[in-house]
């Protein structure tokens, strides 16, 4: 079923398809019902009633893609292919909650992930908790070792890191965006010993070129004014060393110094 309507008027539906019911044969249904606009919309499995959140520029073009996958059996979402694959199609809809504004997207995706917690395992198939990032997330280790292999002796030209640096400037979240980040970095627990230990092992031996060692020499005498979520400013000289010592990340603290970021986990930094 392909069904669209916006929950603030009242749930009036503007254009559907006639409904399907679950194990019924599969029926031709006309895609173009679904807008070509930004919105929120949801992915309902009947049988279960669990839901999948999201957010899209092209709502038809996104409803395309998700089906397609799905019907390919390789979605990127691992839960809501294990129920098509056991449901089957017509036991599937892609219903748009809301027709949104680009600028609120993000803001209002939260909402609705929230609201019908689509993160609960018991409810929904979304992976994330936050919209927009894969903060509160953990890989298995099959998949982490194979976005290891997948980056490994990659290199991004200078070009591909500056248009990187542009488009982070510049970038302010919301107050409640900020919060749940800080939320989800606060539960993170720190790396084991022996991960610890394999990263000091990858950078042994490591040649560092002279423009390099002029950098490390230079971020390490500069001065600066870091804030903690008490208020209370501290003089440091070497960020790595504070970082360590807090456990913060520094280029996160770095990035609140240029601007980029309001603060990191209630900390605030600027160059003395």
């Amino acid at each position: 079923m392909y069904l669209w309507y916006n929950l603030s008027l009242q749930k009036t539906p503007h254009v559907f398809a006639p409904r399907r019911g679950y194990g019924q044969p599969t029926r031709e249904v006309i895609v173009p019902s679904i807008p070509q606009t930004s919105g929120i919309y949801k992915i309902v499995c009947a049988p279960t009633g669990k839901v999948y959140v999201g957010s899209a520029t092209d709502l038809r073009s996104r409803h395309n893609r998700h089906f397609r996958l799905l019907r390919m059996g390789e979605h990127y979402n691992k839960y809501l292919q294990s129920a098509w694959n056991k449901y089957g199609e017509a036991a599937f809809e892609f219903i748009v909650i809301e027709l949104i504004l680009l600028s609120f997207l993000l803001e209002r995706e939260q909402y609705w992930i929230d609201k019908l917690k689509a993160c609960n395992r018991k409810k929904g198939f979304n992976l994330y908790p936050l919209a927009g990032s894969s903060l509160g997330y953990r890989h298995t280790e099959e998949t982490r070792q194979k976005m290891r292999e997948a980056h490994k002796g990659v290199h991004r030209s200078d070009e591909h890191r500056r248009s990187l640096s542009v488009s982070l400037k510049g970038r302010v979240r919301s107050a409640q965006t900020v919060q749940r980040i800080r939320d989800a970095n606060l539960r993170r627990p720190l790396p084991s010993k022996e991960t610890r230990q394999k990263m000091s092992d990858t950078h042994k031996g490591r040649p560092r070129t002279e423009a390099n060692t002029r950098a490390i020499i230079a971020a390490h005498s500069k001065q600066w004014i870091v804030t903690d979520p008490f208020g209370v400013e501290h003089a440091v000289t070497g960020l790595a060393g504070f970082c360590r010592e807090h456990g913060l990340d520094r280029s996160s603290l770095r990035s609140v110094a240029n601007g980029e970021y309001r603060q990191h986990r209630g900390w605030k930094c600027r160059r003395g």
